[in-house]
């Protein structure tokens, strides 16, 4: 088997990722070329760690028929401490103006962009598995607040992270620091307004995009009626929606 045809067997989803964090890397390679500075190398991490969501979606919805329900549930549980990492790499634009002196500013907000567009990417293919894992087992209202529970609590994490500095793996090795931190948080939420502002904020700008990404993979702009995407295109007959093409 060549390179050629492993390469065809690559789901088109896949295929993007891996165009984008490839331009994403070159973009950080060609910035430190330029300035002989390594302060941006953190991005990498951050974009691995973006991606740790995906594996664990990607794991659970190859492998759910044979899988038995308590590991699946495992699994998503373990996907949820995980996934505000996806869109964690996108508070990382806060750091646009620490080194202007290095590179020139468009640069690395593009830079930076690239790198927030990837995780951001990254982290929608994963909810979107999610979500199709959830479909098989909730009423469509069920599976519409549970997206916004998952949008809400991502946001908190978001919060948790950047502010606090939390990370997913603490959950294992300070659990009660953790929960403490979480309890002082939900049980005086006016004395963290900041907090509940940024949660709500980046939860309801997660939830947009995501219906955006939604829309755009099934094909329902086509229509303004809520109807499957099949339907839409066998009435439209303008072809596959753009979730074909990327087999997701």
């Amino acid at each position: 088997m060549n390179v050629r045809s492993l390469w065809a067997g690559i789901p088109a989803w896949m295929k993007l990722l891996c165009l984008c964090i490839t331009g994403s890397c070159l973009l950080l390679a060609a910035r430190v070329g330029y300035t002989g500075e390594l302060n941006f190398l953190f991005l990498v991490w951050n974009l691995f760690l973006a991606g740790v969501p995906l594996l664990f979606s990607f794991g659970l919805s190859v492998g759910k028929k044979s899988r038995p329900i308590a590991i699946q549930w495992m699994l998503v549980g373990v996907w949820l401490a995980f996934f505000p990492n996806s869109s964690y790499i996108l508070t990382d634009l806060f750091h646009l103006t620490r080194f202007t002196d290095q590179a020139p500013l468009w640069f690395d907000l593009l830079m930076l962009l690239a790198f927030s567009f990837t995780g951001l990417l990254m982290g929608y293919f994963s909810l979107y598995q999610i979500h199709q894992w959830l479909k098989e087992r909730f009423s469509t209202s069920q599976v519409y607040l549970l997206l916004l529970g998952i949008m809400g609590a991502t946001g908190f994490g978001l919060y948790l992270g950047r502010f606090q500095r939390w990370n997913s793996w603490d959950l294992i090795t300070r659990p009660l620091g953790l929960l403490e931190d979480i309890a002082a948080h939900v049980l005086l939420p006016w004395e963290h307004i900041g907090c509940w502002g940024f949660t709500f904020g980046f939860g309801a700008f997660l939830a947009i995009g995501y219906t955006t990404f939604v829309f755009l993979v099934e094909g329902r702009f086509h229509s303004s009626e809520p109807v499957r995407a099949s339907k839409i295109r066998s009435q439209t007959l303008e072809g596959p929606s753009l979730k074909d093409y990327l087999d997701v």
